[in-house]
């Protein structure tokens, strides 16, 4: 078929223009969404100053190399590091995403270019008048209630900042109810003063074993300190006491890893006179009124307790 003149011509400038016209773009990640928000962060040899500095809600590369989003998107958040006391060692493994339905996303994949990650090396720890900063990658789709949590070595959150860009909270936002009440048990010859200093109802840790059965755990923090002879403390002597009666153990459900390993009641202990032993005591179950946290003798019978 022959094309006349006029239509020839016009499919010409069609095609010109195709070929010189720009290629499409690609998909482009989505601007830096300044937070600023920040918490002081405590390690046990020093703190400092946290700062959520910035989020991109979808991160996008060019690099053909680079890693690939197995959830189809990265969501990239931008922290800075000030020091504050002693010695903080800030890591990237430090920091997780919790998704809507509680699952924890890591930042093991990263897409990042190297000079633009932070990175945790022996170079990075903070000491006076140091700074530092950097960026992390999750692989995850983004959601207005994702959260960025900082956690210590053994799982327990220990700071969270709403992507969003609400107020970060310090710790996992347990509530935490002073009580400082001290009561003298004597045990065969010998004596303590045990003080419960604080009880905390928590939603546990990151980790599957952190999590409550029950889906809360009750945390006693607790003093002991020897009067006379060598008082004997036991973890099995010490209780939560239910309403109907029924004693709640440290071994029902998750209570063995509600609270961080390095702060739980000893197994078994002498307090000689003058000594101070300092622990913290969890029990997955729910809060229920008329509780009570007991401490029995070898007998059963209870020798001191406070209301819950």
């Amino acid at each position: 078929m022959r094309v006349p003149g006029a239509a020839a011509l016009m499919l010409v400038v069609a095609l010109s223009a195709g070929c010189t016209s720009e290629p499409p773009q690609g998909p482009r990640s989505s601007p830096d969404r300044l937070v600023n928000k920040s918490l002081t962060l405590k390690q046990k040899n020093g703190s400092a100053l946290v700062t959520l500095v910035s989020v991109v809600e979808s991160y996008v590369t060019d690099d053909y190399y680079a890693s690939k989003p197995q959830s189809g998107n990265f969501v990239v958040v931008g922290l800075s590091f000030e020091h504050k006391t002693g010695e903080y060692s800030p890591s990237k493994v430090q920091f997780t995403l919790r998704t809507p339905n509680r699952e924890t996303v890591t930042n093991s994949r990263s897409p990042l270019p190297f000079d633009k990650q932070f990175r945790s090396t022996t170079d990075s720890q903070l000491s006076a008048g140091r700074f530092l900063s950097g960026m992390i990658a999750f692989d995850t789709t983004y959601y207005p209630t994702l959260t960025l949590q900082a956690v210590d070595a053994s799982g327990f959150i220990v700071g969270q900042w709403p992507l969003s860009g609400g107020e970060p909270i310090e710790g996992d936002g347990s509530f935490t109810r002073q009580i400082s009440q001290s009561l003298t048990v004597k045990s065969r010859g010998s004596s303590a003063v045990i003080t419960l200093v604080s009880l905390t109802q928590s939603t546990g840790g990151t980790r599957a074993n952190q999590i409550p059965q029950s889906g809360a755990f009750i945390a006693a923090r607790m003093r002991i300190e020897g009067t006379t002879g060598g008082y004997t403390l036991h973890r099995n002597v010490i209780r939560l006491r239910k309403p109907n009666g029924r004693d709640v153990t440290k071994y029902e459900g998750n209570g063995p890893h509600g609270v961080p390993a390095d702060e739980q009641v000893p197994e078994y202990e002498t307090i000689d006179s003058g000594e101070v032993v300092k622990f913290a005591i969890a029990f997955d179950t729910q809060p229920s009124p008329g509780s009570k946290l007991v401490i029995v003798d070898a007998g059963g019978h209870v020798v001191a307790e406070w209301p819950v």
